[in-house]
């Protein structure tokens, strides 16, 4: 959970500095800035929805669609999300010319992602 919170904060707050030597192309900006959203959004979600329903013993989930709970079904579609996006962005990044270590640290959190959400049951049907 660590290594994926610095891969996708690390590339979001790195974007808050100027960067004069030479910005990312148009055409990747987006699904690098999707899938840097969404993955810490999923991460930390996950994380504090295991927890809550470790912590209060599973009575508050209340609700069910398709047999899960909506913030469940939520955080899939997050994932998805992420994984469509990273992908998006490594078959656009070849050709852009562009990147550099912002982009490389992405990419690693992009691919640790996806052993990390099938493990928590992010990509079960």
């Amino acid at each position: 959970m660590t290594v994926l919170t610095a891969a996708f904060a690390g590339f979001l707050v790195s974007g808050l500095f100027p960067n004069r030597l030479r910005r990312a192309p148009a055409r990747i900006r987006r699904p690098a800035a999707l899938t840097a959203l969404a993955g810490l959004v999923t991460v930390l979600a996950t994380t504090a929805y295991l927890f809550w329903i470790v912590a209060t013993g599973a009575t508050g989930v209340d609700g069910s669609v398709l047999g899960r709970p909506p913030l469940w079904l939520l955080m899939q579609a997050l994932a998805v999300g992420v994984i469509v996006s990273g992908v998006a962005l490594a078959v656009r990044l070849p050709g852009s010319g562009g990147g550099g270590a912002r982009l490389a640290l992405l990419m690693a959190g992009g691919v640790v992602f996806v052993p990390w959400s099938a493990y928590w049951g992010l990509l079960t049907v």
